[in-house]
């Protein structure tokens, strides 16, 4: 249970990091928001063998470092 918690919470920064440069791109903490979605992208690759619930979790987060 402790892995599956410690996912959600990343995934979670993750996403509210990709949410908080797209509301303000000039904010003064972007290159830590940025290196938060870089390392959650390179720790949780997209994985076709991954339940359909991960793969979403990390398909939103790769839409939010796009932008």
């Amino acid at each position: 249970m402790v892995l599956v918690g410690l996912h959600a919470d990343r995934q979670n920064a993750a996403m509210i990091a990709g949410i908080s440069l797209i509301l303000n791109p000039q904010t003064p903490h972007a290159a830590d928001m940025k290196e938060i979605l870089r390392l959650f992208m390179e720790q949780h690759p997209l994985n076709p063998k991954a339940d359909d619930f991960t793969q979403q979790e990390a398909t939103i987060v790769r839409d939010l470092t796009n932008r």
